[in-house]
């Protein structure tokens, strides 16, 4: 927090907001040792340790009364800040919680919440989505491989994101990679890494994203673009967990789940010979189809999904 020449906040984040209960504009404007401290005031027998003295740094530890009213002890560092001629105008307070894993909880809750009630970045109300949403909720605890079905556009991205965080994964991390930026030659060092003199041009070891996403989950958008040949070895590593990175003859374990999309009908590829049958059904464990936008036209309300990049960002529905 910063507080001001007589004390009063003018700026708290977030980390402020959670440990202490309150939202922003309720702390903006309050003096601090009022409206945190545990009755009130001061205790009149540390009252400078409280009321921070201006142009001075201490540390002291008090107890703070949150907002639901529980008691919390958190240690205080205060520190001067001063403008542009050097003049000092106020304190910065830094704080943090003596009971660490109290603050964890808090924060743990806060994000849960999010997460319940929108599912990441997914936010809708039509039957469409809330049908997607519910297999979501359903597959996310488990392990099962997810296959993302939908045009280009329909936000398949933030599905795997909501599975991701949805899962006992979530504090590991969710790697992407778009299976149609790569080119073919490439691939199997971007999946498995490769080792230095392994080709022209490798002049050093490179982890693969099967490493990198070890404990947590992969996600392979178009998976529908990876080579025939490269098929068999990602098939290997869905089975055994193993690979080895290109040009070395050690064998690697990992755990890795794995979610993949796709704007293409991969059994129709299978059923061609352009895409192996055996991967196709592993991959497609828990297949979820996402609804082109225009299958929610039925519904006479706003309906939105929030992205990062166009052309899914705010899609105003209306009657027909």
């Amino acid at each position: 927090m910063l507080v001001d020449a007589d004390r009063r906040i003018f700026y708290a984040n977030r980390m402020a907001t959670e440990i202490t209960g309150y939202a922003p504009e309720e702390l903006l404007g309050q003096i601090g040792y009022e409206l945190l401290l545990r009755d009130g005031r001061a205790p009149e027998a540390d009252c400078s340790s409280t009321h921070p003295v201006l142009g001075k740094t201490e540390c002291f530890e008090v107890e703070i009364k949150r907002k639901d009213g529980q008691l919390h002890w958190v240690r205080v560092k205060t520190t001067p800040y001063r403008n542009d001629q050097g003049e000092i105008e106020g304190t910065v307070l830094a704080f943090n919680c003596l009971k660490r894993q109290k603050c964890l909880e808090w924060e743990n809750e806060l994000l849960q919440g999010e997460v319940r009630e929108n599912f990441g970045d997914i936010i809708g109300r039509s039957p469409a989505i809330q049908k997607v949403l519910a297999q979501i909720a359903t597959v996310a605890p488990t392990e099962a491989n997810v296959l993302v079905l939908g045009e280009s556009g329909t936000g398949k991205e933030l599905v795997a994101r909501a599975i991701h965080d949805l899962s006992a994964r979530k504090e590991h991390a969710l790697v992407r990679v778009n299976c149609a930026s790569i080119p073919k030659e490439l691939f199997e060092s971007e999946f498995f890494g490769h080792v230095r003199g392994a080709f022209t041009g490798a002049i050093k070891d490179r982890v693969g994203r099967f490493e990198l996403a070890d404990g947590g989950t992969l996600f392979l958008d178009e998976i529908g673009e990876i080579p025939h040949d490269l098929q068999s070895k990602l098939l290997r590593v869905l089975q055994e967990g193993q690979f080895e990175r290109l040009g070395d003859d050690r064998t690697r374990t990992v755990q890795v789940r794995l979610i993949t999309a796709t704007n293409r009908d991969l059994l129709a590829e299978a059923k061609a010979g352009r895409f192996r049958l055996d991967l196709y059904y592993r991959l497609s464990v828990f297949p979820i189809e996402v609804p082109p936008l225009r299958a929610w036209r039925t519904c006479g309300c706003w309906q939105t999904i929030s992205s990062n990049n166009p052309p899914v960002a705010w899609v105003r529905r209306v009657r027909v």
